[in-house]
């Protein structure tokens, strides 16, 4: 389940940001084509347990991590009927601006797509994992 809400989260954030930079239609749907439904959660590449645990991964659990972007990059290309730039945004979503992202070590995502999924990505897997409907007992407003 978490892995369906994570992709809803960058989905909404994606559409938020395409909104935003007002880009074109075409662009704004690329950007927000990375659809939680049945289908795409399927298609996780890699036990998502792997990034809910607090220690290091071994080099054999971070190799399915790190290939990810590309596995999810082949899937749409073969599998969908969704614009290349989907495809591309997905490879390039792990991608960071110093070079030390992955699968390409790229020095940033080359694709205006790449950059916003990057961004609605990590901003979706630092969001509080949070159930809660009301604040907790205490909380004050600042």
């Amino acid at each position: 389940m978490a892995t369906y809400e994570h992709s809803l989260y960058c989905v909404a954030l994606c559409a938020g940001i395409a909104a935003r930079l007002k880009i074109s239609d075409h662009d704004a749907q690329a950007t927000a084509a990375r659809r939680p439904d049945s289908r795409h959660r399927r298609a996780v590449c890699f036990d998502p347990d792997y990034i809910r645990c607090n220690t290091p991964l071994a080099p054999s659990e971070w190799k399915h991590v790190a290939a990810h972007p590309r596995v999810g990059q082949i899937l749409i290309q073969e599998l969908t009927t969704l614009p290349g730039a989907v495809s591309t945004a997905v490879a390039e979503h792990h991608e960071r601006l110093d070079g030390s992202g992955y699968p390409a070590q790229q020095r940033e995502p080359a694709s205006q797509a790449g950059r916003i999924l990057a961004i609605a990505d990590t901003a979706a897997a630092i969001r509080p994992q949070t159930t809660r409907t009301k604040p907790p007992a205490g909380w004050q407003w600042h």
